[in-house]
């Protein structure tokens, strides 16, 4: 993460320490040496990542630089293809001045053209020595105009100026300009590593320039080498999958179901000077983009505000198959005076549909990101030597199905199975039971298997294999209730229930984790200086797990304990594959008993014995009431 605050303060102080160490001290003891009129000299500039050689934070002089290079320079990081601009705006001179007290001091001065006199704000009162109507500066004065400048304006001083440039640094860092005329220059770096987070400030050096011998002797030297280094810090990109509130990358859900996914990608520091920076998702043949949600694009500040950005302002959005693409415009991302970054990261929150081509299991249907940006700054678009580079999530999300793969055969004989027995599908609902379950519809597909679909009326129906296949489940409670079935076999008297289990949502505390759960009472920051405050999503709810991108977050009471995501598992009450996420069933059905034929000789048989009995039964009645008749006359 960047520390912007930090570098700012950082990139001043080297600033001062590259003018000092370029040109020499003001005051010298040239030891009878002068200038050799006429000779020209050469700057040999040597280019490394800063992080290796300025980890004290203190700027190393040019002798400490040439030993280091000389014992450690197979471990220290060179940059190629960067270019400088130099430009001649005036001219040294060794003269004698009278200082009071202490009497007559030999100093160097450097004359300056009027154009750079005019940009650095020279005055009179600026002027140390004037000799045949030329003013002379010290390198004190030239060191703090010159500080005074932003890279901005001294890049566009020397474009403006017809400032001629050095060759590309080559793979071990090095540039060289040969056949340099005396004089005073102001060398700029033109083009560097787009991931620069702090580039080598402007800075004058002096051809020729003093250097002191072991003896203690002032001599000039008119090859002059240079060491300056930039600090690169490479952006990042990380993507994630939510579900309620919760920042994962791996999660399961139905056929149909929209799921939410969220994007940060690091923003360059100069991305004012980039002409490429775009974000491209590639959503995986089980996910269809969700055209009902608008795609939702946040620029975040390194206060921990947010700012919306506008489709084709600050970026243009497009859409081509299964490819979304996030263009931005680098100078709508950066500050127009400095043309540095006025946020640190990008944010991007798109929906996409899970759908009938989603994969089961295994390692789920994965979406795949990357950012592209200029590998180059200031280089005109369509310049050949212009290069990109393309960064990568180092964990991509997922997202998961389930499907049930059901056999259904008669009297305990698999090799029976039966046809054309028919089934509904149930969501549980909040209460146990299919009475208050959810009826979900199916369709389906051409593979003749079943898929989830709000909008389908296909019938489960087995095949005549006696087997039916539906996919697009996740994980809870389901009901399958057998509608239908063959004739001569008794319907199921109660559904199959099915419940699938998995452990999403689950975190484990890890120092190397990126996810924590958030208190949206609290300030968060990326850095232990406490100068970059992470935007916390909009709407995030206490509790919810934020993927930080980095496992080292702090807040005002100190660092925050940090968590991985466990990988997804699932299981259910019936059979089901660890790698394919597929449920097996087995159903048997067995016969019930075999009634008569409607209409049939058993039917008329029925009718006459029980004719037959109902008579027997009318007569025993009437010889029972005749004789209670004679027994009551007996009386």
């Amino acid at each position: 993460m960047k520390h912007r605050l930090f570098k700012q303060i950082t990139t001043f102080v080297l600033a001062a320490l590259m003018v000092l160490t370029m040109i020499p001290a003001y005051t010298v003891q040239a030891a009878g040496e002068t200038i050799e009129t006429g000779k020209t000299g050469s700057l040999t500039l040597y280019k490394y990542d800063g992080d290796a050689i300025s980890g004290d934070g203190q700027y190393l002089t040019q002798k400490e630089m040439a030993d280091l290079i000389a014992s450690e320079g197979d471990s220290l990081k060179p940059l190629q293809n960067v270019v400088f601009a130099y430009l001649k705006v005036g001219d040294v001179r060794q003269y004698t001045k009278n200082q009071g007290q202490e009497g007559n001091v030999t100093k160097i001065g450097y004359s300056l053209s009027e154009v750079a006199e005019t940009f650095l704000g020279l005055e009179a009162e600026n002027v140390d020595y004037t000799a045949d109507g030329t003013d002379y500066y010290t390198t004190k004065t030239l060191m703090e105009k010159l500080s005074g400048k932003s890279q901005t304006q001294l890049e566009q001083f020397m474009q403006t100026n017809t400032a001629l440039s050095t060759t590309p640094t080559d793979s071990t860092g090095k540039t060289t300009v040969s056949g340099l005329a005396q004089g005073l220059y102001l060398v700029v770096e033109k083009t560097y590593p787009a991931d620069t987070v702090m580039t080598t400030e402007p800075f004058f050096v002096s051809i020729p320039m003093t250097d002191t011998d072991e003896d203690g002797n002032v001599k000039w030297i008119y090859d002059v080498t240079a060491y300056p280094k930039n600090k690169v810090e490479v952006p990042t990109i990380d993507k994630s999958v939510v579900e309620d509130g919760n920042e994962s990358k791996d999660i399961d859900g139905e056929i149909g179901q929209s799921k939410q996914f969220r994007i940060r990608a690091d923003v360059p520091m100069n991305i004012g000077k980039l002409n490429k920076y775009e974000i491209t998702d590639t959503l995986s043949a089980g996910l269809t983009f969700d055209t009902s949600v608008t795609p939702k694009v946040y620029g975040l500040k390194a206060d921990g505000s947010r700012e919306t950005l506008t489709d084709r302002t600050e970026y243009t959005f497009g859409r081509s198959g299964q490819k979304l693409t996030f263009t931005f415009t680098p100078t709508a991302l950066a500050d127009a005076t400095t043309l540095l970054a006025k946020y640190v990261r990008v944010e991007i929150e798109y929906n996409a549909v899970i759908n009938e081509n989603a994969v089961t299991g295994g390692t789920g249907n994965m979406n795949d990101v990357s950012l592209e940006y200029s590998g180059k700054t200031n280089v005109s678009s369509g310049d050949p030597t212009d290069t990109t580079e393309t960064k990568k999530p180092t964990d991509l999300p997922a997202v998961y199905t389930y499907a049930i793969d059901l056999m259904k055969y008669g009297d305990s004989d698999t090799s029976n199975p039966l046809k054309d027995v028919t089934f509904e599908l149930y969501r549980a609902g909040e209460a146990e039971g299919i009475d208050s379950a959810v009826k979900l519809n199916i369709t389906k597909g051409t593979d003749g298997n079943y898929y989830l679909n709000t909008a389908g009326s296909d019938v489960l129906t087995t095949g005549a294999d006696g087997r039916l296949y539906v996919k697009g489940l996740e994980q809870g409670t389901y009901y399958l209730k057998e509608t239908a079935t063959n004739k001569g076999y008794n319907l199921l008297s109660q559904p199959i229930e099915i419940k699938i289990t998995s452990n999403e949502g689950s975190y484990t505390r890890n120092e190397a984790g990126t996810f924590a759960p958030v208190d949206t009472s609290k300030t968060y920051y990326t850095d232990a200086a406490k100068e970059e405050t992470f935007a916390l999503p909009a709407g995030v709810k206490n509790g919810a797990y934020v993927n930080f991108g980095t496992n080292l977050v702090y807040t005002d009471e100190g660092q925050v304990d940090m968590y991985t995501q466990d990988a997804l598992e699932w299981s259910c009450n019936y059979n089901m594959g660890e790698e394919n996420g597929t449920i097996s069933i087995s159903v048997n059905n067995v016969k019930g008993f075999e009634l008569p034929r409607t209409g049939g000789n058993g039917t008329t048989w029925f009718l006459i014995i029980g004719g037959v009995l109902t008579a027997a039964a009318v007569l025993v009645i009437v010889a029972a009431l005749r004789k209670k008749d004679r027994t009551s006359d007996v009386k």
